[in-house]
């Protein structure tokens, strides 16, 4: 099923630089497609309200964010 994920790119003090919307096929194509976008830099993977996961700008993943629940206002306290 095609969904519609949000690549938050950030800068390096973690703030937001850019926000890409994509279509993706599953969540396994938006990690693909923010490798592509990263361009070096973090990014975070949202699909809807949903953090699929943080990736940083040396390429790895934080997964645990896989099974964690995350909402857009949640994240607004963060920072």
């Amino acid at each position: 099923m095609v969904s519609n994920y949000i690549f938050r790119i950030l800068d390096a003090n973690g703030r937001l630089a850019e926000e890409i919307a994509v279509m993706c096929d599953d969540d396994f194509a938006a990690l693909d497609q923010a490798a592509l976008l990263a361009r070096g830099h973090s990014v975070e993977i949202w699909c809807g309200a949903r953090l699929l996961t943080h990736r940083r700008a040396d390429g790895e993943a934080a997964l645990d964010a896989l099974n964690r629940p995350q909402t857009w206002a949640a994240m607004a306290v963060r920072n």
